[in-house]
This record gives C-alpha cells, structure tokens and sequence, in this order.
C-alpha cells in the first residue's frame, strides 16, 4: 500500500474546565492517503472539529504526533503549512462582511507573499472560475452573494495557495439541501482535476458515504470504527456505528416504516467524568461485564476494517 499523505498517531488533545481535565481527543490515530476523502463522522461534540483545528495547527496537540509527507507538523522548521487549507462550516461569518470578494482571495496570497498586484488579481478571476462563479464577484461584498455563492468564494480562498490537502469542517451544514449537492460535487470535481486530497467531517451520514471512500467513526472523543464507505453502511460492526446508520432514513416509505432500527437508552457520559471501561457501554445493547472495566482498542478485524469494542 502507498505512504498515507497524513498520519495521525495516539492523538490527544486535553482541555483544562474549572480545574478539571476534559479530554475532547483521547487516543485518535488515523491515516489519509493521497487523493481521496477520509470521512469522520459522530455526533455533535465528539471531538470531530478537535481534530480538525490541531491538523491546521490552530491548537497544539497535548500528545501524540501528527505527520504531513512524513514531516511533524508541529516541527518549528516545518514548511507545510500552506499545503493543509480548511472549508469553514459557515460561510456567513467566514467571509469579512467589510471586504469585496477580491480582498478576501488575495489575503491568503498576501501573507504568504505570492506574486505581484496583477498576477494576484488574474489568480482570483481563475480561482472563481474553477469554483463555478463569474468574475464580476470579485468586486461584490459577501452580503450580495446567496450561500451556496459565499461557500463557492470560501473553497475558492482554500485553494487559492494550491494546497494538497484539505480540511472540510461540515461545509454542508449551513446550506439547503439543494445546494449541498452542488458544492459536493463541486468539491468532487475538484479533487479530480487537481489531486486533492480531503478530510470531510460532517454529521450528515448519507452525504459523507457519497463523497468518502473510507470512513471514521467518532464517540466521546475516540475512533470506534474505520472501514471503507461501501463496508461502513453494509455491515457496521460497532454497536454505536450501526445506531448511528439506522437513523438515516430511507426515502421508501414501506421500507423505512417496517426496517428494524436500533435505538440507544441511557444517559452519555460527561467528558469531565468518563468511565473506566468503554465509553460506550452504558449506551450499547450489547454491552458486557468487561466493558465496564476495560477499555477497547481499535483493532484489525478484516483487512482495512478496524473497530474498538469487546465482541471482537
């Protein structure tokens, strides 16, 4: 198999909450290949956006390393910083409301000192051309713009530094469902033509299976299951992975009102107070005497299909 593009090992990343310690990361390792969408899927709050602001070094992590082309990122002679660009959630306070569309593309090339006056400018016409807008925006303020348009100028500002990787914090989230699709598969369209690689975080199970082609599931801060997007939604072997796919509804509705799904009881753990054993466990309908003692470990079960729990 090919060297991933980006390795995550033993992350952790730990907060201080009124003197008490929150792990919103706990142990996350996980590998992205070069050119293709690495889905990280859970509920809100299980440490998704964690990950992605200590890949783009917002936040230092408080263990573990991270490694680009087999560079740490977090090394002071690092130069990978423009490689790794991020698609913010909401492109509404994303965008300066105070600044034209061609300002807000030329920043990026500004603080990494790229090109002259002319050619920045001639960039951001071909920057929003690739993004499917015309060029008459670059004089538009963002409140001119609708959001599937102000989302178009903020992957258009990701790839203004030709970035190899991309981080995708929920991009779909603030969108109608009809635009949605369009920017997926903009987004899909421009990993073909320039080789990009992404890490598509969202909550949204139905839309990371059609752009991923391996996925992550997150709880309570760790991996419970990585496999490929095909295995994931076929035959989910975590007890949290397959609650989480049997809340995706079906758009048949005969076959949504007599499909068996699994619905979780009891209460989720605080973060500030996890248990000893599996996080899961007080949740899980499966559960048993050692998950309340020992914690899992993600493990190999099938070739490319890890899962972190007891039954395996």
């Amino acid at each position: 198999m090919t060297k991933p593009l980006l390795e995550v090992r033993n992350l952790q990343k730990i907060f201080k909450v009124q003197n008490e310690l929150l792990k919103a990361v706990d142990d996350v390792s996980f590998e992205v290949f070069e050119k293709e969408t690495f889905g990280l899927v859970g509920e809100s709050g299980c440490g998704k956006t964690t990950i992605a602001r200590t890949l783009l070094q917002i936040s230092p992590p408080s263990h573990g390393e991270i490694y680009f082309e087999d560079r740490n990122l977090f090394d002071k002679t690092s130069t990978k910083r423009r490689d790794i660009q991020l698609i913010f959630q909401d492109p509404n306070s994303s965008l300066n409301p105070k600044h034209r569309i061609a300002k807000i593309l030329q920043e990026p090339l500004l603080i990494h000192k790229v090109g002259n006056k002319e050619s920045r400018f001639d960039l951001c016409k071909k920057l929003l051309k690739m993004v499917g807008l015309s060029s008459d925006y670059l004089h538009a303020f963002p409140h001119e713009l609708s959001g599937g348009q102000k989302q178009k100028v903020g992957i258009a500002r990701a790839l203004s530094l030709n970035p190899k990787f991309i981080v995708c914090d929920e991009p779909l989230a603030a969108l109608d469902v009809s635009i949605q699709a369009q920017i997926v598969n903009l987004l899909k369209k421009l990993q073909h033509d320039l080789g990009l690689t992404f890490l598509f975080i969202s909550h949204d199970l139905a839309m990371v299976k059609y752009i991923s082609k391996r996925i992550g599931v997150m709880y309570l801060g760790s991996l419970v299951e990585i496999t490929t997007s095909e295995k994931l939604y076929e035959d989910p072997k975590h007890p949290y992975s397959q609650a989480l796919l049997s809340s995706v509804s079906i758009p048949d509705p005969s076959l949504e009102k007599t499909r068996k799904k699994s619905l979780l009881k009891g209460e989720i753990p605080s973060l500030l107070n996890p248990p000893k054993g599996c996080a899961f466990c007080s949740r899980c309908p499966k559960a048993m005497l050692i998950c309340k003692t020992k914690k899992p470990i993600l493990k190999e079960i099938a070739k490319g299909h890890k899962v972190a729990c007891h039954l395996y």
